[in-house]
């Protein structure tokens, strides 16, 4: 097994994880929101779920290059 592809893989890995932090934390943070207003009621999930897709949606076409 070559030890160097491993690290170099590891490495990255790691380097997409860190230039990506802010959306995976902005993901992450979501998706605990939406978890929460599911366990209030599952028509406020529904609609949480909802509107969190239709706000990554919007950020993600803003972000887009033309």
């Amino acid at each position: 097994m070559n030890i160097g592809k491993l690290t170099d893989g590891l490495k990255a890995i790691g380097l997409f994880l860190l230039s990506n932090l802010i959306a995976i934390l902005f993901l992450i943070g979501l998706a605990l929101i939406v978890y929460a207003v599911f366990l209030v009621s599952l028509v406020f999930g529904l609609v949480a779920a909802g509107i969190a897709l239709i706000l990554v949606s919007l950020i993600m076409n803003s972000e887009k290059p033309s």
